[in-house]
């Protein structure tokens, strides 16, 4: 028999009638992911889907983007002050 580990929970909600699933994946990493799974009514072949699964739009992983290396200098300096120049 093959161990098993608990990734996360479902609970079984309803909202306007409608019974869906309510679930929370574990990040250990960071915040949990939330999902809701609900079953399609509008079946258009045997190949559609039984359920669609769904999250907030506005949910973004927690991500910073790297900040952008400093552009090197495009006259590279050979230590002397540049006093003299004109401008």
């Amino acid at each position: 028999m093959s161990k098993t580990k608990r990734v996360g929970a479902a609970w079984k909600r309803q909202f306007d009638g409608k019974t869906f699933l309510s679930v929370v994946i574990t990040n250990p990493t960071g915040p949990d992911f939330q999902y809701t799974i609900w079953p399609v009514t509008d079946k258009r072949s045997d190949k559609s889907p039984d359920y669609d699964v769904t999250m907030k739009a506005d949910e973004r992983p927690n991500y910073s983007a790297p900040k952008p290396a400093a552009a090197p200098d495009d006259f590279p300096s050979d230590g002397t002050p540049n006093d003299d120049i004109p401008f």
